[in-house]
């Protein structure tokens, strides 16, 4: 992870496998920030991957020295 990146794998291997990821965001900045969209860069040859998220707002504040968990599935 970086900044404001998230790397993350997975190796699934049969029908209904997944992953669950709890990703915390943190505001650590002097002022409000507002959510965007997740911007995913997905690497797989398998149209049947799914990524969900949950947890968040799109336009959502996330309030100065503040922090919140999204899950990533």
């Amino acid at each position: 992870f970086g900044d404001l990146t998230a790397y993350m794998e997975a190796n699934l291997y049969n029908k209904g496998d997944y992953i669950e990821y709890d990703v915390t965001i943190e505001n650590k900045g002097t002022f409000d920030a507002k959510l965007s969209d997740i911007i995913t860069n997905v690497k797989s040859n398998n149209e049947a991957v799914l990524i969900t998220f949950s947890g968040y707002t799109k336009g959502e504040t996330l309030y100065k020295e503040t922090s919140k968990i999204i899950k990533v599935k």
